[in-house]
């Protein structure tokens, strides 16, 4: 972030990293999925930041199997998010995370970013995990989704839409109306 007018300068007067660390193991861990040791780095960074998880309202991460890792990271901690950002663009992910974290915090969007990355290895040396995340058997979908045939938009979109029922106040009854409305085409 280059800028000639200052701005630069005020926005690293405003954000700071205050913790960092890793998961409980390192390496190639493969009865561990992606996700928990994205939670595990997670938990531990902010302890070692002395923040609590309930303080966290931006997540950015990038390596993770599956479609948007950062909500699943979301539920899988158990937090609501204000802002996620799951940006992917190769070995450099990272360093766009905490340069979109910077500018989200200076933007006024949030005060606090979790920054996650995670892989378990246990993918037989493909980088990045399985290329077939519900084949997985570590990986949620496989697991909870795919027996019985739940996945897809619905599932991917529960939390934008708890976050409209909170901000707007919309009820179960009002998105029901929405569903029969639609069927009846």
């Amino acid at each position: 972030m280059t800028s000639s007018d200052g701005k630069t300068a005020a926005l690293y007067k405003k954000v700071a990293i205050v913790g960092a660390d890793e998961s409980d193991e390192i390496g190639i861990v493969p009865h561990k999925s992606t996700l928990q040791l994205h939670a595990e780095a997670a938990r531990n960074a902010l302890e070692d930041a002395g923040i609590a998880l309930s303080e966290v309202d931006g997540i950015f991460s990038a390596g993770s199997a599956g479609w948007s890792p950062t909500l699943q990271l979301a539920e899988y901690l158990g937090i609501q998010p204000k802002y996620t950002d799951s940006t992917s663009v190769g070995g450099s992910s990272f360093v766009i995370d905490v340069e979109h974290a910077a500018a989200a915090i200076h933007a006024g969007l949030i005060n606090v970013a979790l920054i996650t990355h995670g892989e378990s290895g246990a993918s037989g040396g493909r980088r990045g995990g399985s290329a077939r995340p519900a084949l997985d058997v570590q990986h949620p979908s496989a697991q909870f989704e795919m027996p019985y045939h739940v996945g897809g938009a619905p599932t991917h979109y529960a939390m934008a839409c708890m976050r409209h029922m909170h901000q707007y106040g919309t009820t179960h009854e009002q998105l029901a109306e929405i569903a029969v409305a639609t069927r009846k085409w």
